[in-house]
Formats: C-alpha cells, sequence, structure tokens
C-alpha cells in the first residue's frame, strides 16, 4: 500500500533501543512535524529535509549529531533552533538561530558553502535579509576562470539600493584572488587598489612606488 497511516492521532514506534532497523531508505524525503527524530550516526538525505520543530543533538566523542548531509538538489529548510557542536557544548544559552561551534584549536572551518560547477561566473553565495531574498545583500565566491586552469575565486559583495528585490542585488565590491580590491568599479585595470567614483581619505595617507619614494597626504 502507498500510505502507512495509523487508526488515531497516536505514536507508531519502529523499534527498540536494543531492536533496532538497519538501513531506512526514504525516497521522496521525510518531514517531522512535531516530536523528535534522533540519530546516532550519520544519516543521509538525497530529498530535502523540512523540519519544523527543533533539531538539536548532544556532544558525543564523535561529535554531537554525527552528520548530517543534504545531497539533494533541493533547499534543507529548518524552522526553529539548529544546534551543532563539536568537541564540547554549544556556547551557553541564550542560543542563536543556526549556530555551529567547534572547540578545536587554531582556526578551524566550522561552516562550508560550496558547488561542483567548475566554470567563470559561478560560486556559491550567502545571502543575508528580509523574507523571499527581499532587501537584502549576498556575499559570495565567483570564479574568475573555468576549468583547467586555475578558478581564482574572487570574494564578491552585493547590496541592494531604493530597490528591494532579489534581482535588484547589484556588485558594490570584489577581492579578487590575487589581492587586488575593486570598490564601485567591475573592469580590473591591474592596480592593487581600484575605486569608481570619488574618494575621501580622512587623516594621513602615505603613497609610495617601487622605488621606496613616498608621499604623505593630510585629509580632512
Amino acid at each position: 500500500q502507498s500510505h502507512l497511516i495509523p487508526k488515531s492521532n497516536a505514536v507508531y514506534t519502529l523499534g527498540t533501543p536494543s531492536i533496532r532497523w538497519n538501513f531506512l531508505y526514504i525516497n521522496n524525503g521525510i518531514t517531522v512535524s512535531d516530536g523528535n527524530f534522533t540519530t546516532n550516526t550519520s544519516f543521509k538525505f538525497n530529498k530535502p529535509l523540512h523540519v519544523t520543530g527543533n533539531v538539536s543533538g548532544s556532544a558525543t566523542s564523535t561529535g554531537s549529531f554525527g552528520s548530517v548531509v543534504a545531497a539533494g538538489t533541493g533547499a534543507s529548510k529548518f524552522k526553529g533552533d539548529v544546534l551543532v557542536g563539536s568537541n564540547g557544548a554549544p556556547a551557553a544559552a541564550p542560543y542563536k538561530q543556526f549556530q555551529v561551534h567547534s572547540q578545536a584549536q587554531g582556526l578551524q572551518t566550522v561552516a562550508q558553502f560550496s558547488n561542483n560547477i567548475n566554470q567563470a561566473g559561478s560560486g556559491s553565495a550567502i545571502q543575508i535579509g528580509y523574507a523571499d531574498g527581499a532587501y537584502s545583500v549576498k556575499i559570495a565566491s565567483v570564479n574568475e576562470a573555468s576549468s583547467p586552469s586555475y578558478l581564482n575565486p574572487s570574494m564578491v559583495f552585493y547590496t541592494v539600493n531604493n530597490a528591494y528585490l532579489e534581482s535588484d542585488l547589484t556588485e558594490r565590491m570584489r577581492l579578487r584572488s590575487n589581492g587586488r580590491l575593486q570598490i564601485g568599479i567591475q573592469s580590473d585595470s591591474g592596480h592593487l587598489l581600484q575605486v569608481g567614483g570619488s574618494t575621501k581619505l580622512g587623516g594621513s595617507t602615505k603613497l609610495g612606488n617601487a622605488s621606496g619614494n613616498t608621499h604623505v597626504l593630510s585629509g580632512s
């Protein structure tokens, strides 16, 4: 049969703490609207995971949650608090709605956003703002070249001004992989700092060249 439906609004228990299912294959995603969803190992979804309650995990020697991998092309959506900890508990409450925490020493990559398109103009972005992309800003990694060359990704910043649609996002600043910074200009002139439009400098600014000659400008 196509559906497993209880006779009343009750809870089905599949297995026990000592007698468990080994593998569970799900074709069209899983939706958890109430109650708890618990896994002690890694859990892989080939379809989006929609959760309307809280998602949390307790820290263990292998890290809280094990791992949750969203391998599908759709977006996983979490409504509520999502806490992911590693090598210890997350920071003390109150938690943020989405919090990733690591207690390992050194510089740690605690979150990664990527795609597998190795063509110029492709990349990954984080968008922050109002609902459904309106009134938002965006930070992106954009490939400057295509494979088999080095992709040379740039960090690009977008904002909207006197507009609100996601389609109104406009590039404002680009930090290229070679260290060149472009503000208000998209064509690369080859200079380390490139600014399109007027610029005001406050304080003293020292200008130099490869020969070591310097000039000090006093701003106001």
